[in-house]
């Protein structure tokens, strides 16, 4: 794992290509979506499919009109966790979007993402052998993962979350009151 802060979207773009997974993490304002945006343009530009997704279809929605739920995407359902997943073996028979090498999965809102849910997006991954370059976006001090029951575990709390260049984002976009923006990031 390596930490970067505040790069642009071609050195964001680098990471990717060198290391293949990076999270682009900071609070509100900071520039995540414009980021993403811009990564998505750079893919295509690069012949690159993308697959837009989120922890929520509406998440997903205001990025892209085609973006949807990780779950569609990947085709679990509501599965929370790789035992449920393989228990409905039907599933591992479903077709993926995804093409090997040539694919940006983008995940937004991480922080609603458990543990067990990144953890399962690997297994999938692992399964079919694909390995596109993925790109977690979101914030962890907003919102608490979705979980079933039970306490929420945090997708930085997986293995996987390990294997991730982190670039943080630090300057508000939205706002110059420098008052105002010391107070959000309290």
């Amino acid at each position: 794992m390596n930490y970067f802060r505040n790069l642009e979207a071609p050195q964001i773009w680098e990471k990717l290509l060198d290391n293949g997974k990076v999270a682009l993490l900071g609070s509100g304002g900071t520039g995540k979506s414009y980021n993403i945006r811009k990564l998505v343009e750079i893919a295509y530009e690069n012949e690159y499919e993308v697959i837009i997704t989120a922890s929520t279809g509406i998440a997903a929605r205001n990025l892209d009109s085609s973006g949807r739920t990780i779950n569609s995407a990947l085709k679990y359902q509501i599965c929370a966790n790789i035992e449920e997943y393989d228990n409905k073996k039907y599933l591992k028979y479903q077709k993926l979007a995804i093409k090997q090498n040539r694919t940006l999965l983008v995940i937004d809102e991480i922080s609603m993402v458990s543990k067990e849910q990144l953890d399962l997006i690997f297994y999938i991954l692992s399964l079919r052998n694909l390995t596109p370059l993925i790109l977690i976006v979101g914030d962890f001090l907003q919102l608490v993962p979705v979980v079933k029951s039970g306490e929420p575990n945090f997708a930085f709390e997986s293995d996987h979350f390990k294997e991730f260049d982190i670039v943080e984002l630090t300057g508000n976009k939205r706002n110059s009151d420098n008052a105002f923006n010391i107070f959000l990031n309290r």
